[in-house]
């Protein structure tokens, strides 16, 4: 890696080429959980690209650690400044998509539609949890956002978080405490997972579509009922996180689905905010 790093730094456009590829993957699915957009997504990326090989000669570093960081710092500025910009998502934009689902026919066509495109014989149970939980983590501040995602998915201390946001350390464990904090209380009311009287029902729901015969209840059990001494909230949560860690939301089994969901998402979220 410090060799090719350093190849890079002396204007190699391959070296640098081979560089970013062997980051674009994480990359690329950091910067779509915190956009849920495909076309944004390309565009940052393209930008973060760009920028890089523009400061490569000034970047200090020269291990797979440093260049990570850097690449994500520079990933996170760009994609906060863009997120800025626009309204965080509502606690209940999931049940508003639904019902807007559930009222029209066209939505109905286009739904199954999709779930027709998909590969899968049956819902993907895991995936789903990782869509939920990118719904649910552009409900809270986008400070909060970033330092949750990049801790418990992406892996970064809290030094490495508090270089890439530029904020103190202090800071970053506060983002922490209030982000966990906080996802554990909307959980709480709405995953029928985690609380028997959770409003939400979506993972069951998207199974019976696919008409699988597979199962949430081996998973749920997993994931606890935070009423019980024995799973805390916040496990639920650092739980969640370790099944999401694997998946990457644009090359998964369900992502059409998601995809199809996510846009509808972000049409009725941003309706409603006008």
């Amino acid at each position: 890696m410090e060799k090719l790093i350093d190849e890079a730094k002396k204007g190699n456009n391959r070296a640098f080429h081979e560089l970013f590829e062997n980051y674009r993957t994480p990359l690329e699915s950091f910067v779509y959980r915190l956009t849920t957009d495909r076309e944004e997504t390309k565009d940052i990326l393209q930008d973060v690209y760009i920028k890089a090989s523009q400061n490569l000669e000034g970047f200090k570093g020269n291990t797979d650690a440093s260049i990570k960081s850097w690449l994500f710092t520079i990933a996170a500025n760009h994609t906060k400044n863009i997120l800025n910009k626009k309204s965080r998502w509502q606690v209940m934009a999931q049940d508003q998509c639904r019902d807007s689902l559930v009222h029209s026919p066209q939505n109905q066509n286009n739904l199954i539609s999709a779930i027709n495109s998909s590969p899968l014989s049956q819902y993907e149970f895991t995936e789903h949890i990782d869509f939920c939980f990118t719904c649910i983590s552009k409900t809270i501040p986008l400070g909060q956002q970033l330092t949750l995602i990049l801790k418990n998915i992406y892996g970064f201390k809290v030094q490495e978080i508090a270089q890439i946001l530029d904020v103190s350390i202090p800071k970053v464990k506060h983002f922490l405490h209030q982000a966990r904090k906080t996802l554990a209380r909307i959980y709480q009311h709405r995953c029928s997972l985690v609380n028997k009287k959770g409003v939400c029902y979506q993972c069951d729901e998207l199974n019976e579509l696919f008409k699988g015969k597979h199962s949430s209840t081996p998973l749920a059990k997993k994931l606890g009922n935070t009423n019980k001494k024995t799973t805390s909230a916040a496990e639920a949560i650092k739980l969640r996180t370790q099944l999401i860690k694997a998946i990457h939301p644009l090359k998964a089994g369900g992502t059409d689905l998601h995809h199809y969901l996510m846009e509808h998402l972000k049409k009725v979220n941003d309706y409603d905010q006008h």
